[in-house]
């Protein structure tokens, strides 16, 4: 049995190198480009969503696409909010955090 699955091991190496990609090299430097787009985007996302740059908009009437992970809520308005602070910190900094958004 076991020299059955080497036999056909060898088999499936062997079709593996027959194998001809076209363009090899234009094909990886797409992989690398398309890798290197998505963890920019993945940067640029974390950016745009850390709390001291989105505070400032987070106003009354503003309009925001609520997602969370793999979920999408679509689009909500903002009612209000308030900055809480973790019980913890609070005794030593006085570090303001957001609440959960109140959608309507």
């Amino acid at each position: 049995m076991l020299t059955l699955w080497k036999q056909e091991l060898h088999e499936e190496e062997e079709k593996k190198q027959t194998i001809v990609i076209p363009d090899e090299a234009d094909v990886a430097d797409y992989w690398e480009y398309r890798r290197q787009l998505d963890e920019m985007s993945a940067d640029f996302r974390d950016v745009i969503t850390h709390p001291n740059y989105c505070l400032p908009f987070l106003q009354s009437g503003r309009l925001l696409k609520v997602k969370w992970q793999k979920l999408d809520f679509g689009w909500g308005v903002i009612i209000n909010y308030q900055k809480r602070v973790i019980a913890k910190v609070r005794d030593r900094f006085e570090l303001p955090l957001p609440t959960p958004l109140t959608l309507s």
